[in-house]
């Protein structure tokens, strides 16, 4: 980055204005200053006359002497804020700043008039007086103590506020009374003023608290719950009806999902049961519902098969019938055509052992399997 360089040692010959400048960013600020000595330093120069610019030849001696001596003047105090302007030249601006509450600052053009009282523009709604260091109003007058953090009825002793700065005043004292009125709302309250217009609020805030009660019970009874959605979202009757069928919807597709999950889960868990509990009690549904229960238990599935293999030698007939046939050995062949018949016509093994014996060979086998089967000795 280039270094900046200040001249302070520069002879001009000649200043001539042009309509386009050759180096755009440049600036230039030249101020005539009086030759040292000539004034004398802490004395003001007097004003000219009320109504009265001085004369030519002298023109350029009184702004010299206003610019050696100007200072910095302090606003009277509007809305809880102040500006600050500096006294030099015909005019200018303010500071820049934000009224009481508001979000936004501003400032004032002012100017000075023949009489040199200076006089400051209305901005945001509101205007200014200028507060004189040695305790005078701009215009001559002698200024009260006050304080200015209440608003004021009078600009100066004996005159009224301008209609101008009333006017402000009164929209000013409106707004905050109307913030303060909204701050005090309850919830129900806030929510059904912000759904209202200007006018309707406006007319809202005027109601006493009985009134504004009664216009809140009135709307929760008009503005029913419609809809509860599966996520917890509330629908009430003045809500879009497209959204509330989009959320009704939306709640169906998921419950078709989780539907079809749990009958994929439900099928997987009725094939294991088939086998990992076979010998247990209950239909395969009952079943597999037990070993849904016991998933992520820890040891569950070494409890399942100690169970089974438990369960599965009551079911093995011991020992031989009284003409010397081995009655274990019907049984396996008994519970092989069982199985076998199952898986052929799609049906359970408990159903199937039972149609098994309605057929010559199960029925035959079952005979084979009489429980007058005697113990196998030890």
């Amino acid at each position: 980055m280039s270094k900046k360089r200040i001249i302070t040692a520069l002879q001009m010959d000649e200043i001539s204005g042009v309509d386009k400048a050759a180096q755009v960013p440049a600036e230039a600020l030249l101020r005539k200053r009086a030759p040292k000595g000539k004034y004398k330093p802490g004395k003001k120069p007097k004003a000219p006359a009320a109504g009265m610019l001085p004369d030519e030849e002298d023109e350029d001696e009184a702004l010299e002497k206003h610019y050696e001596y100007s200072r910095p003047m302090l606003t009277t105090n509007m809305v809880g804020h102040q500006h600050v302007l500096d006294d030099v030249g015909a005019g200018g601006e303010t500071s820049y700043v934000r009224s009481e509450g508001e979000e936004y600052g501003h400032s004032h053009s002012w100017v000075r008039m023949l009489d040199g009282s200076l006089v400051i523009g209305a901005a945001d709604g509101h205007t200014h007086e200028v507060i004189d260091p040695t305790n005078k109003s701009a215009s001559g007058g002698a200024n009260k103590e006050t304080d200015m953090t209440q608003p004021t009825t009078k600009a100066a002793e004996g005159s009224q506020i301008p209609e101008a700065v009333q006017k402000s005043i009164d929209l000013l004292t409106s707004r905050a009374e109307r913030a303060e009125a909204i701050t005090k709302l309850n919830a129900d309250e806030r929510g059904l003023f912000d759904g209202m217009n200007a006018d309707g609020q406006t007319s809202f805030l005027a109601k006493s608290a009985s009134e504004r009660a009664e216009l809140v019970r009135g709307s929760k009874e008009a503005n029913r719950v419609v809809y509860k959605a599966r996520n917890g979202d509330e629908f009430r009757s003045n809500d879009d009806p497209r959204m509330v069928k989009m959320a009704k919807e939306r709640d169906e597709e998921t419950a078709k999902t989780e539907k079809a999950l749990g009958d994929l889960a439900m099928e997987r868990l009725t094939k294991r049961a088939e086998t990992e509990m076979a010998h247990c009690p209950g239909t395969p549904e009952i079943r597999a519902g037990i070993l849904k229960a016991l998933e992520g238990v820890p040891g569950a599935a070494e409890f399942v098969k100690a169970a089974e293999s438990s369960l599965s030698k009551v079911f093995v007939p011991a020992g031989t019938k009284g003409d010397g046939s081995d009655v274990t050995k019907a049984a396996d062949r008994y519970e092989a055509m069982a199985k076998k018949y199952a898986a052929d016509n799609k049906v359970s093994i408990e159903k199937a052992r039972d149609l098994v014996l309605d057929t010559p060979e199960g029925a035959a086998l079952y005979a084979e399997m009489d429980t007058s089967a005697v113990p196998t000795p030890a």
